[in-house]
């Protein structure tokens, strides 16, 4: 505990001895203080010196009263304001979490896009496969519909051909039976007949016949 020291002071127009524990310079300073006040309140006013040290009393009590009003605004300011650095500052943590966050999002839909480019690009691929087949089949097709149309007019053609050869056959079938029916005039004729007149009758006889073997070949 600091000792008390005397500190005699003027306070309008009046020594007064003060003990205090304050700096004697700092109590100076306050008397000079109360001192101006009182003889700026006695220049506005023909007052006595108690009624000019009530007056500066209240004066200065206003004063403080500002102060310790303009101090607790200020502290009120203060903690508004801490509390709003606060806030900040949690806000600004939430929002570094949210842009982890979103950062990991972007990183995670980067990945799905090109996963899906991998994907689309795969599937292009097989597209362009899928196409050559079809491209392929089409040209098999078209290469397979020429062969049926070969086949079908090869068949027409084997048919035509059967029915001439059946026609040919029929056509054999009855020269023989003519040679046949020849034959048997022949031995006939050769027991009638001489053989100046056989060689005529033969000649008669032959001559249609090779006519129509001519025809039956052409």
């Amino acid at each position: 505990m600091l000792d008390k020291q005397s500190v005699t002071v003027q306070i309008y127009g009046n020594e007064y001895t003060l003990k205090g524990e304050a700096n004697a310079d700092y109590i100076l300073d306050l008397a000079k203080y109360v001192d101006s006040k009182m003889n700026e309140i006695s220049q506005k006013t023909s007052v006595p010196a108690t009624k000019v040290a009530i007056l500066t009393a209240l004066n200065i009590a206003d004063e403080l009263y500002r102060l310790e009003k303009n101090k607790s605004n200020l502290q009120k300011q203060l903690e508004d304001s801490e509390k709003s650095v606060a806030d900040l500052k949690k806000r600004k943590d939430y929002d570094d979490q949210n842009q982890d966050f979103l950062k990991n999002q972007i990183q995670s839909l980067q990945q799905e896009l090109d996963r899906f480019k991998k994907i689309s690009s795969d599937f292009k691929d097989v597209e362009k496969k899928y196409r050559e087949e079809i491209n392929q089949l089409q040209s098999d097709l078209h290469d397979k519909e020429l062969l049926s149309k070969t086949i079908t007019e090869l068949e027409k053609k084997n048919t035509d051909h059967v029915a001439s050869e059946s026609e040919l056959q029929k056509n054999i079938s009855e020269l023989q039976l003519e040679i046949s029916n020849l034959k048997k005039n022949m031995e006939s004729l050769q027991l009638q007949s001489s053989s100046s007149n056989l060689d005529s009758l033969l000649q008669d006889r032959l001559h249609p016949l090779f006519k129509k073997i001519d025809a039956v070949l052409d």
